[in-house]
């Protein structure tokens, strides 16, 4: 339950939230719970209750913010005020929104790759390209297939970035959109 202080003579709106109103009547009994209290009670010590309405709805370029209620229909009803984000703080969200998808995209590449070594034991991408040079056939070969793909699938990743980064093609929404541009990852056979 919301409540605003009022000047009762004039109907004028003095403070809101009132939140912790009562603490200034140390030797007033009120019940626990004051949305029971009559309309007439409440106006005795200038309060009044607060009727909440819906959140206007708005798009992602805006903020909402409350104001102070306002007297409508003999009913103190809460406010709303619809505002545009500036422009400056609306790139700034932007910026951050596509620097953390960048991450996360990178991060999700990481883990395809080091799946994929895992696959055959490795403990992960970097660890198997090290054997690109192995003395042992069957590691040497594998070895260089992770070289390739790893060059492979960080160049086609960097490659997709340029592009969004000069305009050429909108950011992605998550790293599915782009794992099929990605190179296969398949051992040799």
């Amino acid at each position: 339950m919301m409540f605003a202080k009022i000047d009762v003579t004039q109907n004028k709106l003095l403070e809101y939230p009132c939140l912790n109103w009562t603490d200034a009547y140390k030797h007033v009994s009120f019940p626990l719970d004051l949305s029971l209290m009559s309309d007439e009670d409440l106006l005795s010590f200038s309060m009044v209750h607060v009727a909440t309405s819906a959140k206007p709805s708005i798009t992602d370029a805006q903020i909402v913010n409350e104001c102070g209620p306002r007297l409508q229909n003999g009913v103190w009803t809460q406010q709303w005020v619809v505002s545009d984000i500036p422009a400056s703080v609306l790139q700034q969200r932007i910026d951050s929104a596509k620097a953390q998808l960048k991450e996360q995209m990178l991060e999700a590449i990481q883990q395809r790759l080091d799946a994929f070594a895992k696959q055959r034991g490795y403990d992960g991408i970097l660890s198997a390209c090290t054997y690109a040079t192995s003395a042992v056939a069957k590691f040497k070969v594998e070895g260089q297939r992770c070289v390739d793909l790893r060059d492979a699938t960080w160049a086609a990743s960097y490659d997709i970035l340029a592009k969004v980064q000069a305009g050429q093609r909108s950011m992605p929404s998550g790293f599915s959109e782009i794992e099929s541009e990605l190179p296969a990852l398949t051992w040799p056979a």
